[in-house]
């Protein structure tokens, strides 16, 4: 038995990194102005601390979830978990190793290889995609055999978000296409001729809005559960607030505030710019909170890790994909940690929506047996359905049907995400659609 407190452990290291990436990606832009503050040891320091805390926090995380997969007998469903496990932990160590010669460059050159700039993108996107390309085919699979609107909005999202990324290296590699083949505190980030605008950004941001969306839809359909709590009107001003904070930074409005900022009072204009900057970490968290949520109320242990792992998957993967400083290619490169992220949380997305997809259809079987054994029982019982009896007789079958529960599947354990009370209360539900339909035909 594992205590929630560790299982959970997952998520608050999670929360480390997507806070991680919000000072990547925004708060450390604005050390980048000056040749100064680029060459400063404060800068250098900032960013080797980044990346020390990024590694050993992936790396945790993939231990617990290694461990804790042991630790609850669930090993993993297939062998095709298994392969992404070993991929994972290729690109885990090929993008710390690239990273740690990056900070060693840094350090003593004052400079670094675009090259190894590149490698890391490459890398981190190439392991990304495919674990998304192999989500795709599961939630396809998934949806034929459970067809519903929340899982639909998933599958688009999710195919958005995968076609978001494949737009998202063939803009890095536009500008990597220009860009000195050494990197260093001397040009300037912002420079005209170090940033130019790649065919594939409409595109880009098309299908970033289509993956926020879909998302955003999805997670409001499975919290709609919890509006009678805190009413229908509070809980959609709550969920509407990260769509809002999302749409105020298209370009158009976000334009149009920095600009009224900077007329009116340019000291608000760090503030303001990290405030409208954190949009896709403040997203990812929302999505998360579906997942941790649910887990709350489930009981069996295996669901509750791999709920904490998918919601934990998908804040880390929308929390990391942003490339507005990454495509200025800046020094030190920062927002480069924060793309690191996406192989490692697109992993942890793909083996907890696959085991809880498994659990979904064990239920599914769970319950079809109980239904045939139900009838099997009802055809031969010589008492009232409604009986003393016949309670005793459900009293002794429960235990065989929840049986099920305890085979295997694919060579993995899987649990039953049901409980004895709500397969009992199954199966009653059952003898009274029996009893009813005996009952008419004796009338």
């Amino acid at each position: 038995m594992i205590s929630a407190s560790r299982l959970y452990l997952i998520f608050v290291l999670g929360l480390v990194l997507l806070v991680l990436s919000f000072f990547d990606n925004v708060v450390m832009q604005s050390l980048l102005d000056s040749f100064a503050e680029r060459k400063s040891l404060f800068n250098n320091f900032v960013f080797v601390s980044i990346v020390c805390i990024s590694i050993t926090s992936q790396s945790l995380i993939l231990y617990l979830v290694m461990k804790m997969n042991l630790s609850l007998g669930t090993g993993l469903i297939g062998k095709s978990a298994w392969i992404f496990q070993i991929l994972v932990i290729i690109s885990l160590c090929i993008i710390s190793s690239l990273l740690l010669y990056l900070v060693v460059n840094i350090t003593y050159q004052k400079s670094y290889d675009a090259e190894i700039y590149r490698s890391i993108v490459y890398v981190s996107y190439a392991f990304s995609i495919l674990n998304m390309g192999f989500l795709m085919k599961l939630l396809a699979t998934w949806y034929n055999r459970n067809i519903g609107i929340v899982l639909l909005l998933y599958i688009l999202a999710f195919s958005a978000y995968l076609v978001n990324e494949i737009f998202s290296a063939a803009i890095l590699n536009s500008q990597l296409e220009i860009s000195s083949d050494k990197i260093s505190y001397v040009i300037s980030p912002y420079d005209n001729y170090s940033y130019v605008k790649s065919p594939y950004n409409d595109l880009y941001n098309i299908t970033s809005v289509i993956s926020f969306t879909g998302i955003w839809l999805g997670t409001c359909l499975l919290l709609y559960h919890y509006s009678r709590r805190v009413g229908r009107w509070k809980f959609w001003i709550l969920v509407g607030l990260p769509l809002i904070y999302y749409l105020v930074n298209w370009d158009i409005f976000k334009s149009n505030i920095i600009y009224y900022v900077m007329e009116s009072n340019p000291d608000l204009l760090d503030p303001i710019l990290f405030a409208l900057g954190g949009v896709k970490q403040a997203g990812g968290f929302f999505f998360a909170i579906s997942f941790i949520i649910i887990s709350r109320h489930v009981t069996d242990q295996k669901i509750k890790f791999y709920m904490i792992i998918s919601g934990t998957g998908i804040m880390l993967l929308f929390g990391s994909s942003e490339i507005s400083l990454l495509q200025l290619i800046p020094y030190p490169p920062y927002s480069l940690t924060t793309i690191s992220m996406i192989s490692i949380s697109s992993f942890l997305l793909l083996i907890g929506l696959h085991y809880i997809a498994q659990s979904m259809a064990h239920d599914r079987k769970l319950l079809e047996f109980a239904r045939k054994i139900v009838n099997q029982k009802a055809s031969k019982f010589l008492y009232d359905l409604g009986s003393a009896q016949w309670q005793k007789e459900m009293d002794r079958t429960l235990p065989v049907i929840m049986d099920v529960g305890s085979n295997h599947m694919d060579g993995a354990a899987v649990s039953t995400s049901l409980s004895e009370e709500e397969v009992r209360n199954y199966i009653n539900e059952i003898s009274e659609e029996i009893k009813k339909i005996q009952d008419e035909k004796n009338s």
